[in-house]
């Protein structure tokens, strides 16, 4: 060793701690924290992810091979004069309709054969076109004959097989066509602006289109390219995620509630102030809880705050609600009727004072009450509750979602005594009294519904129309994201990736495959996603029936099955692109080529393959990101503050699948498997918490608690549920 040091070179030796560093290097998570999470990726990418590897090879050709034939040329001056023949044609007969929609699907990208390896200016034609597409109407012109297609379709049951292929051929084009139209000009924020919005009409009519399949033509309808484009008309129509937090500091001006501070606050909601006020005057009895100095709250009545029995008989629904048996009782029903748990906890241990659970030594949650002194001002509290009084009122946030539901149980108890009152003095003038106010109430709604550029009147409207269809919807959705749950092979290693990577018809299929149960869980969990947070801000009951009706679905336990047959761990990493067989390269291998490229029989042409996936060191599956980041939080949002539902995935071993998910090192993955965890970790039992602190200190760091967060807290199960 001296020797390799006096000729100038380092020992070669190491020590523990440089072996342990270099072993905490090999084994290091690869972060994907360069990939920023977006409703959309680039254009190219949107558009290369529509068409499958087959149709690439098919439909290019024929589209040159159609352009060809019309004889026209391609210049901008008539450009114009080529898309209103083009429309006339789809007036015509299936042949002409046919060869206009892949005359404007040639248009919309961007001639593609018509440029020399310069992708730019190709990119800057497939954007120009398709503006002109939509300045000249052949986006609602394409729907309209989109929607004679279908409605032709689902009254042709009893006809031949042949005519369907061709309708389903042909509703494929339309579908390929819109979503050019919608992708290229909203990427370049066109429906950003009043005057340039889509009429909801369009959108009304793809979910309804889509409730239809639930009866038929589900395996041969061009499911992946339906979806797609209602995901990218909701982000046209209503808007992105970001424009959800913009709305929702809007509605909150709009209920007269202030807009939600930007500091990083412990949060007191209003439960938790009624809570503390309740147990302080149940301790003390002389203690007065002081009123809210909150001006929201002057309207309201406390009855309103909890559920309770007395609010249901409150709102005339508590014989309703006894004869109703909700899920959670059937899936959870108690063991002994629950007068005789507590008779039999009472006679064997005296302490117990009800189903509390709790000795009788306790000088909090005892039965003991304590008189405090009294002053000539009044009784005296001392100063540490004070301090907590007034820090809890000083933190109170109410959120609109609770806003929402407590002005919902205000007009329920105001509309009961209304009724009441009505049967008891029952007379003629008083009915017509009632109706004229009716009358006088609703005009008002029906001067507001007449702007509708307001987006609170576009989601409410568009919200009537799809509420009688909104199950068959969600069955459908459900049903596609079901053939996605399906185990995926392990990755080979990079010797037998470089054998199967030769054969280019193996290859194709083996990642066509894993690429389209991708491209369908990106769209499914996009419009999930949407659909729930515009719901949400619109009125929170919107968001409560359609969450139930997923959970009655079985959305909850599909995501969990999606997450556990797969390596989810791994899925960040996996590439599943053979960019070779890509839209972009495939156009471009149709272009005029200097190199000497040869053509295969069918007229497309391959250019050398590149190297072999796998044989890339760090590489980020931003499609598989982005639906696992969806899906995760739409079973938060399912869950959160839902017992019952978060049993359920207890019941289902759910933490062992969010402990595989926080292998992906993304911060926003991360922070929405934690959020999921910590919604389960009062019911997982102390020895899952002894074994797991690393995961519960992630979650002290990156879910900061409420006021009255007891997540850490041990709780009864079945009290919670009952």
């Amino acid at each position: 060793m001296e020797d390799n040091k006096t000729n100038g070179h380092k020992d070669v030796l190491l020590d523990r701690r440089q072996l342990d560093q270099v072993m905490k290097a090999i084994n290091k998570q690869i972060s994907h924290a360069q990939y920023e999470y977006k409703d959309s990726g680039a254009l190219q990418v949107e558009m290369d992810e529509l068409f499958s590897y087959e149709e690439i090879n098919t439909l290019l050709p024929r589209l040159v091979a159609n352009r060809q034939a019309s004889l026209l040329q391609m210049k901008a001056i008539e450009l114009d004069i080529w898309i209103e023949q083009l429309l006339d044609q789809l007036e015509s007969g299936y042949e002409q309709r046919i060869q206009a929609a892949q005359g404007l699907l040639y248009i919309a990208l961007g001639d593609f054969d018509q440029w020399i390896n310069d992708r730019k200016k190709h990119l800057d034609t497939i954007i120009k076109n398709n503006a002109l597409l939509f300045d000249r109407g052949v986006f609602h012109s394409v729907h309209q004959v989109l929607k004679r297609a279908c409605n032709q379709l689902s009254s042709s049951n009893n006809k031949p097989i042949d005519n369907n292929k061709n309708l389903l051929f042909e509703i494929d084009l339309y579908l390929t066509i819109n979503y050019l139209i919608i992708e290229s000009n909203r990427q370049q924020g066109r429906f950003e602006n009043d005057q340039d919005l889509l009429e909801m009409d369009i959108l009304k009519y793809l979910f309804l289109m889509l409730a239809r399949l639930k009866d038929g033509f589900m395996q041969s309808f061009p499911m992946k390219k339906l979806l797609l484009l209602i995901s990218k008309v909701l982000l046209a129509t209503l808007g992105n995620i970001q424009n959800t937090k913009d709305m929702k500091n809007e509605a909150r001006r709009r209920h007269g509630l202030p807009i939600k501070r930007k500091t990083p606050i412990i949060k007191c909601s209003h439960r938790d102030l009624y809570t503390f006020q309740n147990d302080l005057a149940s301790r003390y009895p002389t203690y007065t809880p002081s009123n809210i100095e909150s001006t929201i709250f002057s309207n309201i009545s406390p009855l309103t705050i909890k559920a309770s029995s007395a609010l249901a008989t409150a709102m005339g629904i508590s014989n309703a609600t006894k004869q109703t048996t909700l899920p959670y009782q059937v899936l959870f029903p108690p063991k002994q009727p629950k007068s005789n748990n507590d008779n039999n906890k009472q006679a064997n241990n005296p302490g117990v004072q009800g189903n509390t659970g709790l000795a009788s030594d306790d000088p909090w949650h005892s039965s003991q009450t304590v008189v405090l002194p009294l002053l000539e001002t009044g009784p005296s509290l001392p100063v540490g509750l004070k301090e907590a009084n007034a820090t809890y009122q000083q933190h109170l946030e109410i959120s609109l979602a609770d806003y929402q539901i407590l002005m919902e149980r205000q007009r329920a108890i105001q509309k009961w005594q209304e009724l009441e009152k009505e049967r008891t003095t029952y007379s003629n003038d008083q009915i017509r009294l009632s109706s004229s106010e009716r009358t006088t109430t609703t005009t008002p709604m029906d001067e507001g519904q007449d702007s509708i550029k307001d987006k609170f009147d576009i989601i409410e409207q568009f919200y009537a129309s799809i509420a009688p269809e909104l199950q068959g919807i969600v069955i459908v959705l459900l049903k596609q994201l079901l053939t996605t749950a399906t185990a995926k092979s392990k990755p080979t290693s990079k010797n037998n990736g470089q054998q199967l990577y030769q054969d280019g018809k193996q290859i194709k299929e083996t990642t066509s495959m894993d690429r389209h149960r991708e491209v369908l869980c990106k769209s499914i969990s996009a419009i999930l996603l949407l659909l729930l947070k515009w719901f949400k801000i619109s009125h929170v009951l919107k968001f409560e029936y359609l969450s139930q009706l997923l959970v009655d679905s079985g959305c909850m336990l599909l995501i969990l099955k999606i997450f556990g047959l797969q390596e989810i761990g791994t899925l960040a990493s996996i590439k599943t692109d053979a960019d070779e067989y890509g839209l972009f390269r495939q156009m471009e291998s149709l272009q005029p080529q200097s190199n000497g490229i040869a053509a295969t029989s069918n007229g497309s042409s391959y250019v050398s393959p590149p190297l072999s996936p796998s044989s890339e060191s760090h590489y980020t599956n931003e499609r598989n990101l982005f639906w696992i980041i969806n899906l995760l939080h739409v079973l938060q949002m399912l869950s959160r503050d839902k017992v019952h539902r978060i049993m359920l995935l207890v019941q289902y071993k759910s933490s062992a699948i969010f402990k595989r998910v926080l292998k992906i090192s993304h911060p926003v993955v991360e922070l929405y498997a934690l959020k999921n965890l910590k919604n389960q970790i009062p019911y997982l039992g102390r020895k899952w918490r002894s074994s797991n602190m690393k995961i519960i200190s992630s979650i002290y760091f990156r879910c900061p608690p409420d006021f009255r967060d007891d997540w850490l807290i041990t709780r009864n199960d079945k009290e919670e549920i009952s």
